[in-house]
């Protein structure tokens, strides 16, 4: 099994910091667009609470209010009638229905003290009440006990959601006579106050039924209905049923209804009665002027603070930048000592070679023109007078990379130095390579340093042979070009190796 390991490079300070102002300017847009989102939830909730508020206002000095008086003002009308003194029941009758148009109400009807109605005004198209005994409904039980309904409470005659306003009928000495009540549909505050609300709204009583809404089923769910401290409705006898309880405890803040999020809004009429309103959570309303001001100088201290991040990252980058190449120019400005050292060293060095050279070659010379020309002992003295001339060569170059010395270029016969290279190849090449020259230039004086060249096709000559582990031919040619510049001799090294 073998395992693979790769080595992660670690992040650079830059990219770091080209990270942190990425993130940074996500983080700012998303956060603006968090704003500007609330903003307009909160207009929209502003523009609600609004509404509901002239939905209260219309509750309590028209709907509210007004019947309320006008049961005061017909109690003090019936009180003659029940005692018989004074009055006629068509005078109070045609007041009744004025009463009844002055405040929209349906139905009003007069009880005597056991609870009977004995005067009324109602839809033809409803049973006749007159006669019904009402002694078990809340309103005649509060009028007996004295009680006013300064605020209307709820019951049902016959199978209506309705609102009833009543007041006791009392004699000049204070006894009881019976009571006037005047009935307020639902359907007139469904109309008037709620239908103009888009979302769900209901208007409900003290004792958390709802009275009326503009939803056809009332969205929350859930908890038994706590009672209520004064004489619940659910305590008495109701002759109707198409009361609503409100499934919900009526206190939560947000709630989910159809696949919908709502937030709720509450707003207290009085007594007890309140407003319920949901507002969809995405709900919007256009940014105001005053906003609009705010949001554009948030945005351009955004856009400074911005301006500012890129110049501040841009510096930061810029001193790092410089801070790298000042590292890499004191790295090279110490390979550069380094090397003069090593130049210094290596010309102290050459010196003291060359004048060892100097004097092979000199008795090279003395020895090869004292022996006789027929001594094979000759040859040899050339050849290392040779050898010693091509290391001086060599100490030269060694000297000029030292800064001790120049180059010398001088005319040379290119195919005599190739030649004299491949004598020395001769004896280095493995027996299986084999080295051919193709020597066809017409001419081959070139002014050159033959010593640099010498190294450079003895290095093409040796790349050759490190190519051919198994054997193969290196093949050395000469050929004049021409050239903008003029005629140029071209060598050319080749091999068949891998």
């Amino acid at each position: 099994m073998r395992r693979i390991q790769f080595k992660i490079p670690k992040p650079s300070t830059t990219i770091w910091l080209n990270l942190a102002a990425v993130v940074a300017l996500c983080f700012s847009g998303l956060a603006g667009g968090f704003f500007l989102r609330q903003t307009r939830f909160e207009n929209a909730r502003w523009e609600r609470s609004s509404r509901l508020e002239e939905v209260r206002e219309t509750l309590k000095n028209r709907e509210f209010d007004e019947l309320a008086i006008s049961s005061r003002d017909l109690a003090s009308q019936a009180s003659k009638i029940l005692e018989g003194t004074d009055g006629s029941s068509q005078a109070f009758l045609a007041r009744m229905a004025g009463e009844l148009v002055l405040t929209g109400a349906d139905m009003g009807f007069v009880l005597d003290s056991s609870g009977r109605v004995t005067l009324r005004i109602q839809s033809p198209v409803e049973p006749d009440i007159l006669g019904t005994n009402l002694s078990r409904s809340r309103y005649f039980k509060k009028a007996r006990l004295g009680a006013k309904d300064e605020v209307p409470t709820l019951d049902t005659l016959p199978k209506h959601q309705s609102l009833y306003a009543s007041c006791p009928i009392q004699s000049r000495n204070g006894r009881f006579l019976g009571v006037v009540v005047l009935r307020l549909p639902a359907p007139r505050v469904e109309e008037k106050c709620l239908a103009t609300i888009p979302d769900p709204t209901a208007l409900l009583s003290p004792e958390g039924v709802v009275f009326a809404a503009n939803a056809s089923s009332w969205p929350l769910q859930a908890p038994n209905h706590p009672p209520s401290s004064n004489l619940s409705i659910w305590d008495a006898p109701q002759s109707g049923d198409s009361l609503t309880l409100l499934r919900g405890d009526g206190k939560q803040r947000a709630v989910e209804w159809q696949g919908k999020d709502y937030w709720v809004l509450r707003l207290n009429v009085g007594n007890g009665w309140q407003i319920l309103s949901l507002l969809p959570q995405t709900a919007s309303r256009p940014l105001t002027k005053t906003q609009r001001e705010v949001v554009y100088g948030l945005v351009f201290a955004w856009c400074i603070l911005v301006a500012l991040a890129i110049v501040l990252v841009a510096g930061m980058q810029m001193i790092l930048r410089a801070e790298s190449d000042r590292n890499r120019l004191s790295k090279r400005l110490e390979e550069a000592e380094r090397l003069e050292s090593l130049g210094r060293l290596a010309g102290g060095v050459g010196h003291d070679f060359n004048n060892i050279l100097t004097a092979i070659i000199g008795y090279a010379s003395v020895l090869e023109f004292k022996l006789p020309d027929d001594s094979t002992d000759k040859d040899l003295a050339r050849r290392i007078g040779s050898a010693a001339k091509r290391a001086s060569e060599t100490v030269r170059q060694l000297m000029a990379f030292a800064r001790r010395s120049g180059l010398q270029a001088k005319p040379i016969g290119m195919h005599r130095l190739i030649r004299t290279l491949t004598e020395t190849l001769a004896s280095s090449l493995p027996t299986g390579i084999e080295l051919r020259l193709d020597l066809s230039a017409s001419r081959d004086v070139v002014v050159v340093d033959a010593s640099h060249l010498h190294h450079a096709l003895l290095n093409l000559a040796q790349n050759a042979r490190d190519a051919m582990p198994h054997g193969g031919t290196i093949t050395i040619s000469t050929t004049l070009v021409e050239a903008d510049s003029g005629r140029m001799l071209e060598i050319r090294t080749a091999d068949n190796g891998v």
